[in-house]
């Protein structure tokens, strides 16, 4: 591909970077935006103290300008400015950067926390002309003692790279540049460099500069190390066709790459056609970073979720090491989007439950659509000679996590929004085969679905219902005739829809067909001779889980062992939310060490019971007092909305035990962990969890 010629209309893009120091970043940056504007360029550029890097696009005749007024200064008098014009096969207004963007930043290129190294100490590597680099790579005698490292990353190294024979080679696979030092720790890739001519080159320069002195860093055996003078660009003006470098160039601006050659190296992840173009804009639907997706593919399914082969093999390794499942092949599609089933907490609803979780629900769209479901049991009743009733009862799946007393009105400390202060209010007691009976109901109803997710006693209902799927044979007939003889005129259709939908979620190839299908069903002896070979049900996860007391009753009615055994991966999540503990009318939070204790509890079960499971527990962030005032004191947005919850959540508690029964009146609570589902960590493990389970359908 040829190069727009350099006329002075033409547009041309410009590629430099210095490392210089800049006492004033900030003045420095409003000088050279006031410049980019005064000569309308486009692009970005980094200031830092350490020194400048930029990639601005613009007329041949304003980008000179630029270049003439940078070097009119000392310090940028010698800067290796590089210049390339638009590509061929797309037109020059898909190629133009559209905007300016101008920042001070730390660093020119970052390597992270893990990459920190004194440049004082440790001088970056030398630098080798496009001739020398290349008379190392093809000299007898010479290259046989060279390690070619590429520092770009894997979406980068995949379209394009240098091919030179007889020379090792060495390609870290790194997402960003950020990864390089973590990925050096591995002793495999170490062992390749040590006490070799160590040769590394990039686009255009600036990230060996960092590189290689990390590299020097490692000391004895890591001493011998240069780098490509002007990158790949300038290797490429002086060698073109000719030389060891072999695909395309990427760049970071809307040209996307540079054609060197005719050899295409990268291949289409969805269909694996030799295809190296990034401009159909493919994204992993898990890291966001860049895929190679054919033109074909894309216009097939426009709207399909893709991973790339690093996180699919990260997945692969999870499954096998986590949750002791199968590798799929890689890279992958993700084809299918899983449908979650989620419980609400007591005295929740189907609103507040997805309140809690619309963070994590937008953020999972690629791999997860969420639908609430919503308990029709409630918590209390109202007896009142007027006929008070409450207008929005608190609801529960199994009656609360205690069941202390009969509990007055206003008089008593027990009024609340919607009874009036002649009512009274008592617990209800709800029969435990009734509570089973109608969580079954709301699975049936909500079936078909490939996981379930629950919160607080929600988790509870999910756990009961994961233990009854995943019962062996004979104790999962022996629950469903001990329903079944509860009242069996009334509950004999009822519960044989239910295990019905339960043998279905067991494994059966056939789908629980509720009565709005006219679809034939197998025989009940097919059904269960199915069930056995594996199970629908995919996944579960459970937030601040706790085996409730009711629960545990209805594990004895039913004569359901616990733990039960269990082959559905769970992923068991400790963090803040609002779940409470039921002490008559008052709602106090559950302490942070309670809270865990409910979890681990559950976690631990699972794990008994054989089940692959995962546990997220997010730690608290540091805060100091400066931080405290913030608008960002917990990490993750809440600032000081979350403070003053905290506050509510203290003095509460407080007022709450001062004015309860004596029986609670001696239990202190403590402050909820700092930690919300919707932290960045709590998204994540979800995110990787829910990839790892379903990467295979």
């Amino acid at each position: 591909m040829s190069l727009s010629t350099n006329t002075t209309s033409s547009y041309q893009v410009l590629l430099f970077y210095k490392y210089t120091p800049i006492s004033d970043p900030p003045t420095f940056c409003q000088q050279q935006e006031d410049i980019c504007i005064e000569l309308h360029l486009t692009g970005r550029m980094r200031i830092a103290y350490e020194g400048i890097n930029g990639n601005l696009g613009g007329t041949w005749s304003n980008i000179n300008e630029y270049i003439r007024r940078l070097r009119q200064q000392p310090a940028f008098a010698d800067v290796d400015f590089k210049l390339g014009g638009v590509v061929e096969e797309r037109s020059a207004g898909e190629q133009k950067m559209r905007s300016l963007n101008i920042k001070v930043t730390k660093e020119l290129v970052s390597l992270g926390p893990e990459g920190q190294v004194n440049l004082k100490e440790y001088s970056g590597g030398r630098h080798l002309s496009p001739e020398e680099f290349h008379s190392m790579l093809t000299t007898e005698g010479v290259k046989e003692d060279v390690v070619l490292l590429d520092t770009r990353n894997i979406y980068e190294t995949r379209i394009g790279g240098f091919a030179a024979p007889g020379v090792t080679t060495v390609d870290p696979e790194t997402r960003q540049f950020s990864d390089l030092p973590r990925r050096l720790q591995d002793p495999t890739l170490s062992r390749r460099l040590e006490g070799k001519k160590i040769l590394m080159y990039c686009t255009g320069g600036v990230r060996c500069e960092r590189a290689s002195a990390l590299i020097k860093s490692h000391g004895d055996g890591f001493n011998d190390v240069y780098q490509l003078s002007g990158g790949i660009h300038r290797y490429v003006e002086k060698y073109g066709k000719e030389g060891l470098f072999q695909g395309r160039n990427f760049v970071f601006d809307d040209r996307m790459s540079t054609k060197v050659n005719n050899f295409v190296l990268g291949s289409c992840s969805v269909c694996h056609v030799p295809y190296d173009d990034y401009t159909v804009g493919c994204r992993c639907s898990r890291c966001r970073m860049r895929m190679v997706v054919c033109r074909g593919c894309n216009d097939k399914e426009p709207g399909a979720s893709h991973v790339c082969e690093l996180c699919t093999t990260s997945a692969n390794e999870d499954r096998q090491t986590v949750l002791g499942l199968s590798t799929v092949d890689v890279p992958r599609r993700v084809s299918y989007v899983g449908r979650i089933v989620c419980f609400h907490d007591v005295s929740g609803s189907k609103k507040s439950c997805a309140t809690a979780l619309r963070r994590i629900a937008v953020k999972l769209q690629s791999y997860a659509s969420f639908h609430y479901v919503e308990s029709s049991l409630e918590l209390d009743e109202y007896v009142s000679s007027e006929g008070a009733v409450r207008e929005r009862p608190r609801l529960t799946w199994f009656g609360g996590n205690d069941t202390a007393g009969v509990v007055g009105g206003a008089a008593d400390g027990g009024g609340e929004e919607g009874s009036s202060s002649s009512s009274r209010k008592r617990r209800k007691q709800h029969d435990g085969i009734a509570c089973l009976l109608h969580l079954l109901d709301v699975v049936v109803d909500a079936w078909p679905f490939d996981g379930m997710l629950g919160i607080g006693e929600g988790a509870c209902a999910t756990a009961l219902v994961t233990m009854l799927v995943s019962a062996d044979q004979a104790t999962f007939s022996r629950v469903f005739e001990v329903l079944a003889n509860v009242d069996e005129a009334r509950h004999a259709v009822r519960v044989e829809r239910q295990r019905k939908c339960l043998l279905a979620m067991r494994g059966s190839d056939v789908a629980f067909k509720s009565e709005k299908t006219s679809e034939p069903e197998k025989s009940e002896s097919e059904s269960e001779s199915e069930s056995e070979s594996g199970g629908r049900l995919l996944y579960i996860v459970l937030v601040n889980g706790t085996m409730t007391k009711k629960a545990e009753e209805i594990l004895k009615l039913v004569q359901l062992p616990r733990p039960s055994i269990s082959c559905v991966p769970s992923l068991h999540v400790n963090v803040r939310t609002r779940q409470q503990r039921v002490v008559g009318s008052l709602t106090p939070p559950l302490s942070s060490f309670e809270q865990e204790a409910c979890v681990m509890e559950l976690h631990t079960m699972f794990q008994k019971g054989g089940a692959p499971t995962t546990m997220v527990s997010p730690p608290p962030p540091v805060v100091d007092a400066k931080d405290a005032s913030s608008n960002n004191v917990d990490g993750d947005g809440s600032g000081r909305r979350r403070m003053k919850k905290k506050r509510k959540l203290t003095s509460s508690s407080s007022s709450s035990s001062s004015s309860s029964s004596s029986s609670s009146s001696a239990v202190s609570y403590s402050e909820q962990p700092g930690v919300s589902i919707r932290n960045i960590a709590c998204i994540d493990a979800m995110r990787t969890f829910l990839h790892r389970c379903s990467l295979d359908q």
